[in-house]
């Protein structure tokens, strides 16, 4: 089988996201590009060079409604690509989020987590009018939940210096008598709860730093080009992408920061 490289890895990522763009027009969801996909598309005119995933979110409103087609049609968009995430299925990895995986392109990656090559959904939920003790607070509820959540991978145990594996050897046990499920459940009820303030981030599987959110008065829709094709952004490009990477976001980071998945990917389809 041959390796996907780069290129491919991002044209094949590219062809998800058109497909998942199509599938969203249709149900009328609204969505936007994130994160180092917005990066790129303002940056670049689509991918970052050394990038190799895409990412969209969608306000929580709007990504229950996404669920709930979901739940009532199936997950498959078509024969090759369909969503996972733990709020329609439960199934290990349980990420607290929506991912489309094109089941025809196979990964292999350090950590042993993502299966199949995808691009990623993230829900925008509401920040606390107290942005820094809010962060504070996320920060923790995410740390506990990822240090549960990765506690269920062999991986886990191996990475760290020698006292840190021993450590997590020794309090496996412990990790294991409480219920991934209900811990998960529990990290997105906290995330989507209905707060009183117009700022929103990606609280899920985000908000890096306390300025990485944005207005819901700033949603106003812009299309983009994203390689080939035009994508929905917000069109204040320049407050949503100095909130998330500060000022200078149009400046390329040194190439020893310049960090990727690790993975391989090839087709076997």
């Amino acid at each position: 089988m041959k390796k996907l490289d780069i290129k491919e890895i991002q044209f094949e990522e590219k062809e998800i996201l058109k497909e998942t763009i199509h599938f969203l027009n249709q149900n009328n969801i609204k969505y936007y590009i994130w994160a180092g996909t917005f990066l790129g598309a303002i940056r670049h005119k689509g991918f970052i060079p050394w990038d190799d995933d895409i990412d969209i979110c969608i306000v929580r409103s709007e990504y229950e409604k996404l669920l709930k087609i979901i739940k009532k049609n199936g997950k498959s968009i078509n024969s090759k690509l369909q969503f996972i995430g733990f709020e329609i299925d439960k199934e290990m990895p349980k990420f607290p989020y929506l991912k489309v995986i094109n089941k025809s392109i196979k990964l292999d990656q350090p950590e042993k987590i993502d299966k199949y090559l995808w691009i990623d959904i993230f829900p925008l939920d509401f920040v606390d009018e107290n942005v820094d003790a809010f962060w504070k607070k996320i920060q923790k509820k995410r740390k506990r939940y990822y240090y549960f959540r990765y506690s269920n991978f062999e991986y886990f145990y191996k990475s760290g210096n020698f006292i840190t594996r021993i450590i997590k050897k020794l309090i496996y046990p412990v990790l294991k008598r409480y219920s991934l499920d209900k811990i998960t459940q529990k990290y997105i009820d906290f995330c989507k709860q209905n707060r009183c303030t117009d700022k929103l981030s990606n609280l899920i599987w985000g908000f890096d730093n306390r300025n990485s959110y944005v207005d819901i008065n700033k949603l106003e829709d812009f299309q983009y080009e994203f390689e080939d094709l035009k994508v929905n952004g917000m069109k204040d490009y320049d407050y949503v992408l100095t909130n998330l990477y500060g000022k200078d976001y149009m400046i390329p980071p040194p190439v020893e920061k310049r960090k990727t998945h690790c993975f391989k990917a090839w087709r076997v389809v």
